[in-house]
């Protein structure tokens, strides 16, 4: 028989590895998930939230705040190196793995999700303005498409002398960002609920409740967390100096419900685009005719008008199209005999530029919701230019997106701004 030990074996405690820092956060999406499936316009029934995917956002939204860093000094090559060694490195052209390819025990951050709750969504709740890829579907597919009620626990590990660089990417994610499709128009819109480092509660970055303390908390994190550039050519970004009312701009729509505040946000944005000029008699079956001078520029390009559209507005015609600066490609659609056809408004090399302008709710520390708006320094022209392509001619008509002043003082709704998107943020004080 064997002897038994006379004591019991030391106790031994895991050498706790200061190298390492590992958080566990705890979110909601505030609005619903849109798409964000390995199927396009399709919520994933199993995993509606993939690690995969925030590791995409996590990338987007460190390149906006830390791409910008002296050492890279405005070098693409550079800042993709520095990105690959911290997110993991993008497949080849000709690789066959998935586009974050690098073995996940080389990448410097390590994701995991676990999806605690997700639920159909109330489509009747959502801003037909933000979810017009959804028209097209029928009832079925549409149900597919969107999830709410979603919360979800991620767990991320990082060297910790990488702590700066991660925790910008993830302050911006959860302030401007979210998860799934069509966030820049506030689907996916996150809310962090608690965050755990190394076993240790910490505080949720949160806004504070008052309007103007929400500005200022924004400014501060923006001065922590975004480099001074230069920025590689290209690279949508943050700005260092954030600017309210320049930059991005905080409402109140005194509701505390995110959806509520959304659709405020959407509603404005779609009243700004489709504004209606003043001086047309309007009626349920003539609504009226456009403010800006896209549609007339058109007609004048084409040759074609109905005859109760040949006097352009403004008048004389501004050739011009501006409402390029909210993204493209733009569908001109024409409803009346004698006008033009379809016409598109894009990129002459690059067909799709996603949009500068992100609009969500936030929500703020004591259960407040602002609506947001932000603008992210962007490329202001594309190579090439802009074209127009006419429905059944190939043919690109190259044109201009870019007003003068002087044309700027002609379109009522911008006050003489040149600026188009710095325009809407001065319309949601005023509207």
């Amino acid at each position: 028989m064997r002897k038994q030990p006379g004591s019991p074996p030391p106790q031994v405690t895991p050498k706790r590895d200061d190298t390492i820092i590992t958080q566990v956060r705890e979110y909601e999406l505030i609005t619903p998930l849109f798409g964000g499936g390995v199927t396009p316009n399709e919520a994933d029934p199993v995993t509606p939230i993939r690690g995969t995917e925030i590791r995409g956002h996590l990338r987007f939204w460190w390149r906006a705040c830390r791409g910008g860093k002296a050492e890279f000094n405005g070098d693409l090559a550079k800042m993709k190196k520095a990105e690959g060694e911290l997110w993991g490195t993008a497949a080849k052209k000709d690789d066959k793995k998935s586009s974050d390819s690098q073995p996940e025990d080389k990448k410097a951050v390590q994701i995991s999700v676990s999806t605690t709750n997700a639920s159909r969504a109330d489509l009747n709740s959502l801003p037909s303005y933000a979810a017009f890829p959804l028209q097209p579907l029928n009832n079925a597919d549409r149900e597919k498409a969107v999830r709410s009620n979603v919360s979800f626990q991620l767990t991320i590990s990082f060297p910790a002398n990488q702590q700066k660089e991660v925790e910008a990417a993830l302050w911006a994610w959860e302030t401007f960002g979210g998860i799934g499709a069509r966030t820049r128009r506030g689907f996916g819109a996150l809310r962090c609920i608690s965050v755990e480092e190394n076993n240790q509660a910490k505080t949720a970055l949160l806004s504070e409740a008052n309007l103007a303390k929400a500005q200022q908390w924004i400014v501060d994190n923006a001065k922590k967390h975004v480099t001074d550039g230069p920025w590689p050519g290209g690279v949508s970004h943050l700005t260092k100096n954030l600017i309210e009312g320049t930059h991005f701009k905080l409402v109140s729509f005194q509701s505390n419900e995110p959806i509520v505040v959304w659709n405020s946000l959407i509603e404005s944005l779609k009243k700004f685009r489709q504004k209606l000029h003043p001086s047309i008699r309007q009626n349920a079956r003539h609504p009226g005719r456009s403010e800006w001078p896209e549609p007339s520029a058109i007609r004048q390009l084409t040759n074609q008008s109905h005859p109760d559209h040949r006097n352009p507005i403004p008048n004389p015609a501004i050739n011009k199209f501006p409402r390029a600066s909210f993204g493209l490609p733009i569908i001109f659609h024409f409803k009346d005999n004698g006008d033009p056809v379809d016409t598109t408004l894009q990129g002459a090399e690059h067909e799709r530029l996603a949009s500068p302008l992100i609009l969500r709710p936030l929500t703020c520390r004591d259960g407040k919701v602002v609506g947001l708006a932000l603008i992210l320094d962007h490329p202001k022209t594309l190579p090439g230019g802009f074209v127009l392509l006419k429905k059944g001619n190939p043919t690109p008509q190259p044109v201009n997106a870019t007003l003068t002043p002087d044309e700027a003082k002609r379109i009522p709704l911008l006050n003489g701004q040149t600026d188009i998107l710095r325009a809407f943020l001065d319309y949601l004080t005023t509207h």
